[in-house]
């Protein structure tokens, strides 16, 4: 029967009595749900249906057949309860009805129509009654039965949601025998007393609990999970009198439907009892063989016993039945060969397999193999299956099988989780290194393999960190790997790197050692050159703005006063220029004022507001207008100004071209004045894109000593010059010039001599 409202199917081809029955029903909302057959065809098809009703009221005539016949039909004794209507009270009637399996009859009056509810409700109340006598009866002490069955049993005669045999185990626990909810085995558990109505139990004989009993034990889950309201429970007593443990039963609603529930679970609890005497007996006389089925069925493993020669399995444990789908009676009717498919994945045929784990195992070897088991519902599993000889007569082998299907799963998840780990540590825009307590690397990340130049993280495994590669940023990451003071992180440290005018933030952090102690320690590493150059260059703009806004001042407030003596010199030169012993002082004041021009011509450039007017610029073209301008001081220099020939896939930049041609004028310049008469200043043009950086890169290199290490740091400062007569701006001016551009300057001493000054422009976008 079902918790909610009763389905009921009355059979009446009478319009006015079926009319009355249903505003009988209809007058108890919520308990009774009505459906209306007139025929005998319709109520036996409304039976085959899905949910079937729980009560049948039919009448005795009908236009095909009798109600009766719905109960002479009924072989298999499915049919529900059934109550029969008359028209008359004949006693005659009565009496068949009853002996062709009726639970009741009514006359159909006004008054009997009207008490069909409660007819309803004592025929379902009866068929329980039968119900729970046929449940106990069949458990009585001489029926083979179990504690699983005991449990399922009490549970359908209580009619509750719950029913456990528990078994005491220490002064405090108790651990269930077997246990059902709703109807199904559950596994068995554990559980203190503490805090359940159990412990009630070993106080008395009887605890019976009507309603709001999870409330009294707020602190018991299972009835808080159950939304218990209802308990009933009584001790397990042994045939030595000894309290063994507790019979429950718990429902989510009261207990008084059920007749004298005291009563059936005192039954039960008595079967219960015979049933742990018998298994106690049972031990005792069988203990060897006990302890290897306890073996078998506490083993972690799925376990079969194959008996070689006959071909069949002679033995399975729960495990084994939970695997393959089957009881252990089936398990060892089939044939060994059927639980495995005629190939295994790989296409292997699963003879062979198991020939050679059968013929290993007899010649004493334990073989191991990974196959695929077909279960009951048809699917395959993935399985481990180990196989050994058992000792005694006969060829028999046990084979262990674990199914290795959610080990498959996580292996799966593992390998996918690597690669997904792979990508994002490979798509970080820092490079990562992982050495070990040695100093090799252990792991590595993309961004690291292509600032090694190497092909593959493979090739860097087990290398040195100190070998990756010369300079930066490898030496000081092999300093951190040596660093004991290292700990679980450390604050980042910027170096630089001259030779490739890179420069680099490192860190590194301990990792945790793992079981074997082993010390491993991650550094990081990352390009900021850029960061870098933009942090020099707002500096640089900033200190030459300050220097330029003080200089312009000076040179404006010069300007004056050096026209003035200017024009008193010219004055002095034409009244007294002839005058014996004046030339020499007048040709050493017009050197100074030259000098002095020039100096504040210099300064007045520097202090001026620098406001490119951008374009597209030809690199070529500004080269060829800045040597024509160079080429009288290079004659006179006695030095030669070549240009190598710059490649048609060179991009124009973007830049002013005015001031473009002053930054080359300026560089070459000072490159003829250091290069030695007969030599050569070259010039070079550079497209460093597009797989790189997009940059058009101008070098001027001169054929002199080169620049002295210690003046290299100070090359661009405002006032620093080592050019007898220079003012020392020239450089300061061109960085000006380059930075307002949005460009770079560097300075360098080839290799094979001299000294290197180059410009760098971004290439400009072509319309």
């Amino acid at each position: 029967m079902t918790d909610g409202p009763l389905r009921v199917l009355l059979v009446e081809d009478e319009p006015a009595h079926a009319e009355l029955a249903r505003r009988a029903f209809e007058n108890r909302p919520g308990t009774f749900v009505v459906t209306v057959a007139e025929t005998l065809g319709a109520a036996r098809r409304s039976l085959s249906q899905a949910p079937p009703p729980d009560l049948v009221i039919a009448d005795w005539r009908l236009p095909d057949g009798d109600g009766i016949d719905l109960l002479r039909a009924d072989a298999d004794g499915a049919l529900p309860p059934v109550v029969i209507m008359t028209s008359h009270g004949s006693e005659r009637v009565a009496v068949e009805m009853m002996q062709a399996g009726a639970v009741d009859y009514v006359v159909k009056s006004e008054f009997g129509l009207a008490d069909l509810p409660h007819v309803a409700e004592r025929a379902l109340r009866r068929r329980r009654v039968e119900e729970t006598l046929a449940d106990i009866g069949s458990s009585a002490v001489g029926a083979d039965v179990s504690f699983d069955s005991i449990v399922l049993r009490l549970s359908r005669a209580l009619r509750v949601r719950y029913a456990s045999v528990a078994e005491r185990t220490s002064g405090d626990r108790l651990r269930t025998l077997a246990c059902c909810i709703d109807g199904a085995l559950v596994e068995n558990f554990e559980y203190a007393l503490e805090g359940t109505p159990c412990a009630s139990v070993l106080d008395q004989t009887i605890c019976f609990i009507r309603q709001g009993v999870a409330e009294q034990f707020p602190s018991d889950e299972g009835l808080r999970r159950l939304g218990a309201k209802s308990y009933l429970g009584v001790p397990l007593v042994g045939r030595d009198g000894v309290m063994r443990g507790v019979v429950n039963a718990v429902h989510d609603r009261s207990l008084q439907e059920v007749v004298q529930p005291e009563a059936i679970i005192r039954v039960f609890a008595v079967r219960a009892s015979a049933e742990l005497t018998r298994l106690d007996a049972q031990r005792a006389l069988r203990a060897s063989e006990e302890r290897y089925r306890t073996l078998m069925r506490h083993a972690p493993e799925a376990i079969l016993v194959a008996d070689v020669d006959g071909g069949t399995f002679v033995d399975a444990n729960a495990n084994a039945e939970r695997l393959f789908g089957l009881d252990r009676d089936r398990l060892c009717a089939v044939d060994s060969s059927a639980l495995m498919p005629d190939l295994q994945p790989d296409g292997t045929p699963s003879i062979e397999i198991a020939h050679r784990l059968v013929r290993e195992a007899l010649e004493g070897g334990a073989p191991v193999a990974e196959v695929a088991h077909r279960v009951a519902d048809g699917t395959q599993r993935p399985c481990e299956v180990r196989v050994v000889r058992l000792p005694g007569p006969g060829r028999l082998l046990r084979l262990s099988i674990i199914d290795i299907g959610e080990r498959k799963r996580l292996e799966a998840d593992l390998r996918r989780a690597a690669v997904e780990w792979r990508q994002t540590f490979d798509g970080l825009p820092l490079g990562v290194v992982v050495v070990d307590a040695e100093g090799r690397v252990v792991r590595a990340n993309r961004a690291a393999v292509e600032c090694s130049g190497r092909q593959s993280w493979a090739d860097l495994i087990d290398r040195p960190i100190a070998e990756v590669g010369p300079g930066e940023p490898w030496a000081a990451l092999a300093a951190l790997a040596r660093d004991p003071a290292v700990g679980s992180r450390s604050d980042p440290g910027e170096i630089s790197d001259p030779s490739t005018r890179r420069t680099w933030v490192v860190s590194a952090s301990r990792l945790p050692s793992d079981g074997g102690g082993l010390r491993r320690i991650v550094l990081n590493f990352q390009d900021v050159t850029a960061t870098a150059q933009l942090k020099e260059q707002l500096r640089q703009t900033e200190t030459m703005a300050a220097i330029g806004s003080i200089v312009a001042g000076v040179a404006h407030e010069v300007r004056n006063p050096l026209f003035s003596i200017s024009a008193t010199l010219d004055a002095f030169d034409a009244r007294f220029g002839r005058t014996e012993g004046y030339e020499k002082y007048l040709g050493v004041l017009r050197g100074e004022i030259s000098r002095l021009t020039v100096l504040m011509k210099d300064l007045l450039e520097f202090g001026r507001p620098s406001r490119p007017d951008l374009g597209v610029c030809r690199v070529e073209d500004a080269i060829r207008s800045s040597i024509a301008s160079c080429s009288p001081l290079a004659r006179r220099q006695g030095v030669e100004v070549m240009c190598n020939e710059a490649d048609a896939a060179v991009p124009p930049v973007l830049a002013d071209r005015g001031r473009l041609v002053q930054v080359l004028q300026n560089l070459i310049e000072n490159a003829v004045y250091f290069s030695p008469p007969g030599s050569q200043v070259r010039l070079g043009v550079e497209w460093r894109g597009p797989a790189e950086e997009d940059w058009v890169e101008i070098s001027v290199r001169d054929s002199g000593h080169g620049f002295a290490a210690a003046d290299l740091p100070r090359l661009f400062e405002p006032f620093f010059t080592r050019r007898r007569g220079g003012t020392g701006l020239g450089l300061s001016i061109v960085r000006r010039i380059v930075y307002d551009h949005g460009g770079e300057v560097f300075a360098w001493n080839h290799p094979e001599g001299g000294a290197v000054v180059a410009v760098r422009l971004r290439r400009a976008t072509q319309p």
